[in-house]
């Protein structure tokens, strides 16, 4: 119980910084365009 919650938390780390690591490439490639 204890690991399968530790991986759901591990889990929802690594999406939060895959989602800032996508916005900021995107706030870069539009400031670059623009």
């Amino acid at each position: 119980m204890v690991q399968w919650v530790n991986n759901d938390i591990i889990e929802k780390e690594v999406s939060t910084r895959w989602y800032r690591y996508v916005r900021d490439l995107f706030e870069y490639y539009i400031e670059k365009v623009h």
